[in-house]
């Protein structure tokens, strides 16, 4: 037997003492922050890629559409209408193209107002953006 804490004879006291290591707790504090940091900068990057194509897509749809009612202009200037509408429209499909867009729509109503959408595809989706352009007299 064994003399416990209070100094009685017969009561054997177990004393547990138990120490915790915390060697390396903070290398991964560090790296569960630098995950965290990491993925934030990851979605950021993601965010300003969608934005960057979404005004790329809108100059693209602005520049088809005023080059599409300038054609539209020309055809509605000499009465053919008929012949107009195609020809804005294949001006509209080569320059979205060339500007690495796809024409998705292109309508040219009378007086030579054109009205385009354009879609871009990019990693995060496709960036869409429509314009209108035409003689401001047209309405």
């Amino acid at each position: 037997m064994r003399v416990g804490q209070d100094g009685a004879w017969g009561q054997a006291t177990v004393r547990s003492r138990r120490t915790y290591d915390d060697t390396g707790a903070g290398t991964l504090l560090a790296v569960a922050l630098l995950a965290v940091v990491g993925l934030v900068a990851v979605m950021a990057a993601g965010l300003g890629g969608a934005s960057v194509a979404q005004v790329r897509a809108q100059g693209v749809a602005d520049l088809t559409a005023v080059v599409a009612a300038h054609a539209a202009r020309d055809a509605w200037a000499v009465r053919s209408a008929a012949y107009g509408t195609p020809r804005a429209c294949a001006l509209a499909t080569t320059v979205a193209d060339a500007n690495g867009a796809e024409l998705a729509r292109c309508g040219v109503e009378p007086g030579g107002v054109v009205q385009v959408s354009v879609c871009i595809a990019t990693a995060w989706g496709n960036a869409r953006a429509s314009a209108r352009a035409g003689p401001s007299s047209a309405g």
